[in-house]
């Protein structure tokens, strides 16, 4: 079922999303003695505990809401294939 979302949010969203990126550059300069691998693994465990408060809200908002500990095997696994991948380009 398709649900629209207000401008508003859209545009909030995207300026959050655009002030985040813009922010990064200075924060990976300071960061320049680290290995590459850590940074990245830093920057994606950041951005999960931020986005898992929203994840376990919207899969209680489903109508037929997923069990809590499927959310985050989910999210767990996804990570993994993620870490695996900039592992692999790192």
């Amino acid at each position: 079922m398709a649900t629209s979302v207000s401008k508003t949010k859209v545009f909030v969203g995207l300026f959050v999303a655009i002030a985040a990126i813009s922010f990064a550059a200075p924060f990976f300069r300071k960061a320049a003695p680290t290995h590459p691998l850590a940074m990245a693994t830093v920057r994606l465990a950041l951005s999960a505990l931020l986005m898992l408060p929203f994840s376990l809200l919207e899969s209680r908002n489903r109508r037929t809401p997923l069990p809590r500990n499927a959310v985050v095997r989910a999210g767990v696994l996804g990570g993994v294939f993620y870490a695996v991948h900039f592992g692999a380009w790192i």
